[in-house]
């Protein structure tokens, strides 16, 4: 929005001269999530007159998808005003000891960082921090928010922070199956996604449960099915075609046989006559099993060619499968014939309905939407090495470590009482975490199986037992690997009280 208007200002000083040395004072907050565009244009209204100050955390820098990097915060900033009077504000009123070790822990692997080391304040309030191990098929984020709950707590105290939202479908169905509602705040709750909705009308159909649904639904289902994948059809020829397929819920698909004649490309009129085909042969495989039906529902409709066409990268297209693989291996885990399952999961879509309608419930939402936002309870799942810090599976694509790290670190400064963080049952973790060691091995490969590096970075160990330390009920273990953290920060904590 900016870039052109900057550009053509550097690229022409004499017109860039009518926007300098208006103010005396500007103030820029968040600085760390400056670009180079926004860099150029705060230069320019500055001129020679301004006194320009600036706020930010360099370790909150995580928009480099966007331009942002902490090089301006760190030595970018006197490139461009000379000699600035630099103001450390080390102290964090949000949450308590154990979460700022934790995170220290966390953050001082990051190379590219300003040299601080951020300790509560005293009139900060107790955060506990603790490690919860899931195994494949147990979810533990019900039973976390159930004892949230059982304390006298509220569901709009709880916050579930993901990486992506691909990441958010497990927790979604053991929330539903527990029935804590929940709301999702800048993603699509996954019974309303297309897919999702096109999947599940597949399978009432294969399931011979279509035609009992209520009216309302079947209406909402046959265009979910018509339309995902998308057919290719000209707009208003699609909207033609779904209103005579709604006009006839007897046999909708009948009108995708008439429209077939009316599509000029021979590759589209192909495509609408496969997926008529789908529909009816669906109507006949009430005897396959749950996973069968899926795979054949994924093939039949063009999923996969969906997917890969309009995936951005290789994230993306993750996103987008892991919600047919989260149904799928919930089928698996439940062991159920087709007809039960399906019931099931539409008894869990009218769940989410309903707790939509009563507008209550946990937060979910991303790690990058929470910046600036706190919340008395976090709780990060999937937590596993490639899922966080994301890792691309292809060569063509690489995982900035730092850039994950620093939003790791913001996902866990959110909480102000309580953070759990959930990993998968990784052998090797509690050998390290009773070292009390705040680095992974030398290799995780990514894996679901694999803890997240920045697990084993956060030390958990010690982090859990500064509170003790600090009040003199416990001492530093002598035995442990990497105390030098802990020790710099009880120091920076007895000689603040004197």
């Amino acid at each position: 929005m900016i870039y052109d208007p900057v550009r053509h200002l550097i690229d022409n000083p004499e017109k860039a001269k009518n926007f300098s040395d208006r103010y005396h004072h500007i103030v820029v907050d968040e600085f760390q999530d400056i670009s180079d565009i926004q860099m150029a244009m705060i230069k320019i209204i500055a001129g020679s007159k301004a006194s320009v100050m600036v706020v930010g955390d360099d370790d909150q820098c995580i928009y480099s998808w966007r331009g942002a990097k902490p090089e301006y915060l760190i030595t970018g900033f006197d490139r461009f005003f000379p000699k600035p009077a630099v103001y450390k504000l080390d102290q964090t009123y949000r949450y308590g000891h154990q979460l700022s070790l934790a995170a220290t822990h966390v953050i001082k692997n990051n190379k590219s960082r300003a040299s601080k080391l951020c300790i509560s304040s005293p009139t900060s309030r107790a955060t506990s921090i603790s490690l919860d191990v899931e195994k494949i098929g147990q979810p533990t984020v019900p039973k976390q928010i159930s004892t949230w709950l059982s304390s006298g707590r509220k569901l709009s105290e709880v916050a579930v922070l993901v990486r992506s939202f691909s990441q958010a479908v497990p927790v979604e169905i053991a929330l539903l199956k527990s029935g804590i509602p929940y709301t999702v705040e800048g993603g699509t709750a996954l019974f309303d996604t297309p897919d999702i909705g096109a999947l599940l009308a597949g399978l009432h159909i294969g399931a011979g449960s279509f035609d009992q649904l209520p009216e309302s639904d079947r209406r909402k289902f046959i265009q979910y099915f018509v339309r995902f994948p998308s057919l290719g059809m000209p707009r208003d020829l699609e909207y033609e075609m779904i209103n005579e397929a709604l006009s006839n819920l007897e046999d909708p698909i009948g009108a995708l046989d008439t429209f077939t004649f009316k599509v000029k490309e021979q590759w589209v009129k192909e495509r609408v006559i496969r997926r008529a085909r789908t529909w009816r042969n669906l109507q006949v495989m009430h005897s396959s099993t749950v996973e069968e039906l899926i795979d054949y529902i994924i093939e039949e409709t063009g999923v996969k060619h969906h997917i890969e066409y309009t995936a951005k990268n290789d994230a993306e297209a993750e996103d987008m499968w892991s919600r047919y693989k989260v149904i799928k291996t919930y089928a698996e885990h439940r062991s159920e014939d087709l007809l039960p399952y399906v019931m099931h999961l539409e008894s869990l879509r009218k769940g989410m309905d309903e707790n939509g309608e009563k507008g209550e419930g946990i937060l979910i939402t991303s790690v990058h939407r929470s910046k600036g936002l706190e919340w008395p309870f976090v709780i990060m799942p999937g937590l596993s090495q490639g899922k966080f810090p994301y890792i691309p599976r292809t060569s063509d694509q690489t995982c900035d470590i730092e850039d994950e790290r620093r939003l790791f670190y913001v996902g866990m400064t959110r909480a102000q009482e309580k953070l759990v963080l959930i990993c998968p049952n990784d052998r090797r973790l509690a050998a390290y975490l009773g070292k009390g060691c705040d680095q992974p091995p030398e290799i995780i490969e990514p894996d679901i199986a694999n803890a997240s590096q920045f697990i084993y970075e956060a030390n958990i160990f010690l982090s859990q037992r500064v509170d003790r330390i600090l009040s003199g009920k416990e001492r530093l273990p002598e035995a442990v690997a990497s105390p030098e953290t802990t020790q710099k920060y009880i120091s920076a904590i007895r000689k603040q009280k004197h």
